[in-house]
Parts: structure tokens; C-alpha cells; sequence
């Protein structure tokens, strides 16, 4: 367990978190420390048998030991899944105290969930005192007492309970109401450089994802530390304290425009408008070419990517395609997969390209199938292909200046803004930008913090939204690189 706390100790020390001392040899005591293995072990067994898995029990354990906060609230407590080793690694500590707040009440679970929801019936049937006195049995077993406290009430009736708070964990609320809710109680009370975790980022209730509202919120005055669980829990360290605002983030980013002032900017301009309004037509080289379409998946849920799909039916491939005709360029392109998006690219361009490189690390996709799939329809002897995690390469292999550049690999929020801020140095003063799956909520936010850490000014942009079928949607930009 102690590499998950050398995780921790690393993303919070690259924040720097003044408080924390890095006293490792005290670490490597605690982990030898019988009385402490013992509670620990209590407590992760008892997450496993609820909702709380071995990996966020073992993060709340390690987070409490290396920051030792002094006040930690969770919200949304129910059977202590998650509270127990919050509270198990406080009274390890002998100091701090941590409260356990929830309703235990079926209405209040269900507020804003409709009937129709199946979440709502479920909810509706628990038995909320049994769930309450499990944990309240824990807690007396266990001899936590003495530095815990539970809270039987709503949340707008236990806020008003807690002063100043050093960690918060959200865990509470179906309704996307009922989740906004207590990030404006509570994260108001949580000190600057405190933490947040929020849990259940992708919880889906009556059709939507009802958290993300929340991590709106959270994000305008918070940085992420680290994601677990792929990106279904976040913890979030506070760095501001603006008014809490659940306005989702815009299509666009609406900032920092300005006009072309010389002729090759008004050229690159140009030619991305045309090639986003070919694009909405289908109209790019791909339009005469007959791909093969390949199978999105077998009843086992699989994905078959020993061929590639069809490339003439989505604007985003004929963008791809007419943005790659820019005579002269290079292009980066990071996340290829089974080669879909990269032969839209290349397709009939290759003689104008100076650069053709693609990235991947060829772990979803195996690398002999995404070869077999581009070389029926580009030259690959004139591609740059790099086998490789996308955060960790030598960037001096690419070569040129990037003038357009793809990302379509690990969105986690941490991941999204890096695609932008580790590969500013290789672009262009004037370069293109696309980014897929742009439809998914947490993808916008963490892009657009890049371009303002960076103060890129933008030339022009536009969105391609994504076919039902689809759901993704593509962002298209060119951006000027600020002197």
C-alpha cells in the first residue's frame, strides 16, 4: 500500500502542499505499526462489502495520515462505507475530528429523482435505520468515538453545524439539485488549500450525469490532485474562494479573440472555416472513397478494430481530412486507436504534410491491427508512429513546429488540461487544435484552463456536434500563441 501513498505524496507535493511535512521514515513507521494495520484492515474489508472500494479506502486512509486534517466532513454518509476509514485513520492519529453527515431518510434520498427513475424505488425501499446503525455500531467497536461525530439531518440543516473544514468528501445526492446543493453549503467552509473528494462523478440518474454540475462548480475554484477509479472519484485541493457558480462550461471558449493581423494568419483561418463547412457538407477526398466498415462491437460487448469504420459518414473525419490539405504543415496526432481517425487524416494529403507523426501507446488497440488497418490507404514508410504514453515522450522526435494538432486519448480532467499544456512548446506560433469527444462535460472545462494558464488568444473556433448515434462532438480552433 505504500505506492499508493507515494502517489499521493506526489501529486500533493507538486501542488505545493506547504503543510505536509514528507517525513517518510514517520510514514514507514506507521505502515509497521500493528495497531494501525489492524484498523486498517477492519476498514477496508468493511468498504468492500458495500459500495467503497479497496483503492478509494486505501486513498482515504493514506490522505488523512499524509495531511492530517483537522475537521473532515463527509456528506452522505449511510453505512460508513467510505466515513469508516476516514475515521479509522483520525483516531490513529489521536487528533482532528470527523463528522458523518446524512438525512437517513428515504424521502430526502429520492428528492428530485423522478418515480420513473430505478434508483428511485430502490432508494425508497432501504432501510435508512439499519443502514445508520451499522455505522453507528462500527464506530463504537472500533473506538471511534471519542473523535467522530454523526449528524442525523439534511444537509442545509447540518451545514450550519460545521465551521471551518480541512477535508470534505461528497458523497451524497441522487438529483443533480440535491448534488449542486451541498457543494454551495459546504465548499464555502472549506479552508483555502483544503481538499474535496468527490465521489460517484459519473453517478446516472434519470438520464443524465447529475454530478457534473457539481464538478462545474468545484472546478471554478479548485485544482485536481489526483483521479481514481477512472476519473469516478477526483480529489480537488481549493485554491480560490469565488461565488460557487453551476453554469456549464460553453461550447466555445469565448475569450481572448481576436482577428487575423497578418497574411499567413488570415490564410490558416481561412482554410479551417472552409474545411469546418466542407465538413458539415461530408465533403472532403474521403467523399469518393469506398473504406470498409467495420464492426463497432460483437454481442459479447467487445470492439473489432481489425478494420476501420466508415469514414465517409461523419463530419469529423472530413474535417480531419480537409484540415490536413494545408500545404506544408505538420501534424501531430495523439490517440489512434485502430487507425480511424488518422487515415481520415492523411488520406490524399501525405505529399502536402512535412510532418505525419501519430501517438499511441497501443494498449486498447493492439499496434499490428491499427498498421494492418492504415497501410491499405496511406504510405505509413512516410509516417512518424511512436509507441508510447502520450505524457511521456521525447518531444524533440517531432520534429517541426506542430501547425495542427489532434488529441483524442486519455480524457480524465488532469489528462485533458496536460494535452494542451505538455505539448505547448512543440506548436506553432499559429496552430490548429482538435479536439474529440467534446460533448463529454468534464473534457471543456479543463481544455479551456489550459488556454487561459497559457493566455492563448483564439483566431477562430467552432463545435461539431455529434449524430445521435454518436453522442462526442468535435472542437476545432486556431489559436495564436501569445509572445
Amino acid at each position: 500500500m505504500l505506492s499508493k501513498t507515494l502517489l499521493l505524496l506526489f501529486c500533493i507535493s507538486r501542488l505545493g502542499f506547504a503543510e505536509f511535512s514528507g517525513d517518510q521514515t514517520h510514514l514507514a513507521k506507521i505502515f509497521k505499526d500493528k495497531k494501525f494495520l489492524k484498523l486498517r484492515e477492519q476498514a477496508i474489508q468493511h468498504a468492500k462489502k458495500g459500495w467503497c472500494s479497496e483503492e478509494q479506502a486505501n486513498l482515504l486512509i493514506d490522505f488523512v495520515l499524509l495531511t492530517k486534517p483537522q475537521v473532515c466532513v463527509e456528506v452522505g454518509a449511510f453505512r460508513g462505507d467510505h466515513f469508516l476509514p476516514i475515521a479509522a485513520a483520525v483516531s490513529y492519529l489521536k487528533k482532528g475530528h470527523a463528522y458523518a453527515i446524512d438525512a437517513w431518510s428515504n424521502e430526502e434520498a429520492v428528492k428530485g429523482v423522478s418515480p420513473e427513475d430505478v434508483n428511485y424505488q430502490a432508494w425508497m425501499t432501504t432501510d435508512m435505520i439499519q443502514a445508520k446503525e451499522s455505522l453507528l455500531s462500527k464506530i463504537q467497536s472500533w473506538k471511534l468515538n471519542r473523535h467522530c461525530t454523526v449528524i442525523h439531518a439534511p444537509s442545509e440543516k447540518a451545514a450550519p453545524q460545521i465551521d471551518k473544514i480541512d477535508f470534505l468528501h461528497l458523497l451524497g445526492g441522487l438529483s443533480e439539485d440535491e448534488c449542486l446543493k451541498n457543494v454551495e453549503l459546504f465548499l464555502p467552509k472549506v479552508k483555502h488549500g483544503g481538499h474535496i473528494l468527490l465521489s460517484n462523478v459519473f453517478l446516472y440518474i434519470d438520464n443524465k450525469l447529475t454530478r457534473m454540475k457539481s464538478l462545474w462548480a468545484l472546478l471554478d475554484q479548485c485544482e485536481v490532485v489526483c483521479e481514481i477509479e477512472n476519473s469516478n472519484a477526483i480529489l480537488l485541493r481549493k485554491m480560490s474562494s469565488s461565488p460557487v457558480s453551476s453554469t456549464e462550461m460553453s461550447y466555445l471558449y469565448q475569450k481572448n479573440c481576436i482577428s487575423a493581423e497578418t497574411p499567413y494568419e488570415t490564410q490558416v483561418v481561412n482554410h479551417v472555416k472552409t474545411s469546418y463547412e466542407k465538413a458539415r457538407r461530408l465533403e472532403s477526398k474521403l467523399k469518393c472513397k469506398r473504406f470498409a466498415k467495420g464492426a463497432l462491437s460483437r454481442g459479447s460487448g467487445a470492439v473489432d478494430y481489425t478494420s476501420l469504420k466508415n469514414l465517409t459518414v461523419r463530419p469529423y473525419y472530413h474535417l480531419l481530412n480537409n484540415l490536413c490539405e494545408l500545404k506544408g504543415a505538420s501534424h501531430l496526432h495523439v490517440g489512434l486507436l485502430a487507425g480511424d481517425s488518422f487515415v481520415a487524416a492523411l488520406y490524399g494529403n501525405q505529399s502536402n504534410l512535412k510532418g505525419q507523426i501519430g501517438l499511441d501507446w497501443f494498449q486498447e488497440c493492439p499496434e499490428n491491427l491499427f498498421i494492418d488497418n492504415c497501410k491499405e490507404h496511406i504510405d505509413l514508410s512516410k509516417c512518424s508512429i511512436i509507441n508510447g504514453e502520450c505524457f511521456d515522450i521525447d518531444k524533440s522526435k517531432l520534429g517541426s513546429p506542430i501547425d495542427i494538432y489532434l488529441y483524442d486519448a486519455d480524457h480524465s480532467l488532469t489528462a485533458q488540461e496536460r494535452a494542451i499544456t505538455y505539448y505547448h512548446d512543440t506548436f506553432a506560433n499559429v496552430f490548429t487544435v482538435v479536439i474529440d469527444d467534446w460533448e463529454c462535460p468534464w473534457i471543456r472545462k479543463p481544455t479551456f484552463k489550459a488556454f487561459d494558464k497559457l493566455n492563448y488568444h483564439i483566431l477562430y473556433e467552432a463545435y461539431i456536434p455529434g449524430p445521435s448515434q454518436y453522442k462526442r462532438g468535435q472542437y476545432v480552433a486556431v489559436i495564436k500563441k501569445s509572445v
